[in-house]
């Protein structure tokens, strides 16, 4: 990504950063052609799932979300999973709700291992 100051960061794969417990949000930002091969990992399903069920705050493209129905997650999109359309405003909206961590209000309807468990069964 390209931030405002023209600088440029690349983001941690998610096969890097360990489990998703070790961090803060995900942006799920695949191009066309990159999501099919994310559709068929499963570790990509299971850390976005993991992700959820963590309560943290999801921003994706609209190329994701074959993946958040994979990871059992399109069907329970909250206000901590946030379409990034690519607008500045979206993504400063994205940039600010990071600020409040997890979505703990999403922490009562999940149950650890359902959304893994549905994905895996999808």
């Amino acid at each position: 990504m390209t931030a405002s100051d023209r600088s440029f960061y690349r983001g941690t794969p998610y096969d890097r950063a360990g489990p998703s417990v070790l961090i803060d949000a995900v942006a799920l930002l695949p191009a066309d052609a990159g999501v099919e091969d994310l559709l068929t990992d499963a570790t990509a399903r299971d850390f976005l799932a993991e992700a959820f069920q963590h309560c943290k705050f999801i921003g994706y493209n609209h190329v994701a979300l074959p993946l958040l129905e994979k990871a059992g997650i399109a069907k329970h999109i909250d206000e901590g999973v946030l379409k990034l359309s690519g607008g500045v405003a979206t993504l400063t909206n994205f940039v600010e709700e990071l600020g409040k961590l997890r979505l703990w209000g999403r922490e009562p309807s999940v149950k650890l291992g359902s959304a893994s468990a549905s994905a895996t069964n999808a």
